[in-house]
């Protein structure tokens, strides 16, 4: 084997630990969107169809990733796994257009109607049609680059010439126009990342400074209703944006060391683990639903006590069952009857 290549236990191991811990947050997921779309809170019901959106997204990014398991080793400049990475990259796109959604919808059910880029009606409809349009020329950028890529005619370096055995794979060779075109789509996906970020940063400043008449309870609900949309847009994608990070500046500092990098097997490794972690996004998201909505913990938890009830059933019913006692004495025999659990 290659020097550059990881060692075949430790792909077994990482494409186990996808299938296996895939299945069961899959499961997880899945229980959670339920509860969104049989939720019968009437207050949000207009926000969930977005919350639902992002869920459904996510789980279906995890879901695929859990299925093909994508090995990144950003330090040898190669990508390989067992099926097309555009998929991903749509769910990805899905994800982020979602989390625009969720925070735009509440900013204009908080700020008042005469702020500035608060729209209703059909321009609240052409500002999320924007936010597609925006996806759709991102995915449609990363396509030309990655059909650039494998139409190259470029010969593979000899220190990744093993991925010439696997199913799928992208070899990202050095190009002044692809890293253009790269930096393109990481702006217009980016763009609206940065738009999420003020407006949240906004919404926080409102529920501080403003809702001066609002009612006390008005005002609990708002702002935890902030809290929970801040909860669920930074703590899950921290899953999706460190690893990002991280794996672009192993890719410059590969692009800067060269061969040297590409045989350094503790950055491939790292690099590998760190596009792992990202197939936890969906998980976290769950969980962070979970802890900020009370009505949805109650939920499962009044779940879990009928299915508690349910596995007892034989322990439950044995409390009613007659129990005959036949005692014998020197004048007469008698029989006594009583119940299970009686004294």
């Amino acid at each position: 084997m290659n020097t550059t290549e990881v060692s075949h236990e430790f792909q077994y191991a990482v494409i186990l630990s996808h299938l296996v811990c895939g299945s069961i947050f899959l499961l997880f997921n899945m229980i959670v969107c339920l509860l969104i779309v049989l939720d019968s809170d009437s207050r949000g019901k207009a926000y969930r169809k977005y919350l639902l959106s992002l869920q459904f997204f996510s789980t279906l990014a995890d879901a695929g990733m859990s299925a093909y398991s994508p090995f990144v080793q950003a330090n040898c400049r190669v990508i390989y796994a067992n099926s097309s990475l555009m998929i991903y990259f749509t769910c990805i796109a899905g994800i982020g257009s979602s989390y625009f959604y969720c925070v735009y919808y509440r900013r204009n059910m908080l700020l008042p109607r005469e702020s500035l880029f608060v729209f209703h009606g059909w321009k609240y409809g052409a500002v999320l049609i924007a936010i597609q349009i925006c996806a759709v020329t991102g995915l449609t950028n990363v396509y030309y680059i990655i059909s650039s890529y494998n139409l190259s005619t470029e010969k593979i370096p000899a220190t990744i010439s093993w991925v010439e055995q696997k199913a799928a794979y992208l070899i990202l060779y050095e190009s002044e126009f692809r890293l253009l075109n790269m930096t393109f789509a990481i702006s217009v996906t980016g763009g609206p990342s940065c738009i999420i970020v003020v407006m949240i940063l906004q919404l926080v400043f409102e529920i501080k400074r403003g809702m001066l008449t609002a009612s006390p309870a008005t005002k609990k609900y708002q702002a935890r209703a902030v809290f929970s949309l801040i909860m669920q847009g930074t703590v899950p994608s921290m899953f999706l944006i460190i690893p990002v990070i991280s794996v672009y500046v192993i890719y410059v500092y590969a692009l800067n060391v060269g061969e040297d990098a590409a045989r350094n097997m503790t950055v491939s490794y790292i690099s590998i683990l760190l596009i792992t972690v990202m197939s936890l996004h969906a998980f976290v998201h769950s969980l962070t639903i979970l802890a900020c909505s009370p009505s949805y913990r109650k939920t499962v938890f009044s779940l879990l006590r009928r299915i508690r009830g349910l596995a007892h059933p034989a322990s439950l019913s044995n409390q009613g069952t007659p129990r005959v006692v036949h005692v014998e004495s020197s004048s007469a025999p008698f029989t006594l009857t009583s119940q299970a659990g009686q004294r």
